[in-house]
């Protein structure tokens, strides 16, 4: 959920307590869940098979794990662009596939939204094709106990988009001239994630039906 609504990428810096570090720690662990590398980090030459997974359940969980790795090497390579979007002009970018997308900043609005402090702007996307969509990242500033200002915004951010390719927007404090700063991101095939993740669920849910049950001990 925080990779997908807060725009994590493998450009970000990865040290101790950033969202980076917190997503490689889950890539780790989601490695060690697998026998062979447990196996491996163990050093044993087997392990308990007691409720072994059937060969379904297997050859789900690794369809999922390889639908999910792609999707990460997806991120490496999509393409990344930074722009400013002055009031009422339009800003062209272009997408993966080098195709016009034409980006014009409607308004930048801040309000109070539940003792949150929001800074939003609604962004005019045009596709290739002309079709337009309303996107609106935003910046929520949240408050300390002491009822100060917390040193960083959540950014949290607008996505439209195909099966092929998304489009996702991230956006940056705008200036006072609500000139806003996006960092505009097209990634291919983002269809891989959520398919990836029902395959490992599958996988697991196969592998507890298949599991024998549990004898208690005979007296």
């Amino acid at each position: 959920m925080a990779r997908s609504q807060l725009g994590i990428g493998p450009r970000e810096p990865v040290v101790l307590g950033a969202a980076s570090s917190g997503l490689l720690l889950w890539l780790v662990c989601s490695a060690l869940l697998h026998s062979r590398i447990q196996q491996f980090v163990l050093r044993t030459s087997k392990l308990d098979t007691r409720n072994d997974r059937s060969k379904y359940a297997a050859l789900t969980g690794h369809t999922g794990a390889i639908f999910v790795a792609v999707s990460f090497a997806a991120h490496a390579v999509a393409e990344r662009t930074t722009v400013s979007l002055p009031p009422g002009t339009a800003v062209t970018v272009n997408d993966g596939f080098q195709r016009p997308w034409q980006l014009v900043n409607q308004g930048v609005s801040r309000f109070d939204a539940e003792g949150v402090d929001v800074t939003a702007v609604a962004i005019e996307a045009r596709d290739p094709r002309g079709a337009p969509r309303l996107l609106t990242p935003e910046i929520r500033e949240y408050h300390g106990r002491d009822g100060q200002h917390m040193t960083a915004g959540v950014a949290i951010r607008a996505s439209t988009g195909r099966i092929t390719q998304a489009m996702r927007v991230l956006l940056s404090p705008p200036d006072s001239l609500d000139v806003a700063s996006v960092r505009v991101t097209f990634l291919p095939a983002p269809v891989l994630w959520p398919v990836g993740v029902v395959l490992l669920g599958l996988s697991a849910t196969l592998a507890l039906m298949a599991s024998p049950p549990s004898r208690s001990p005979s007296s």
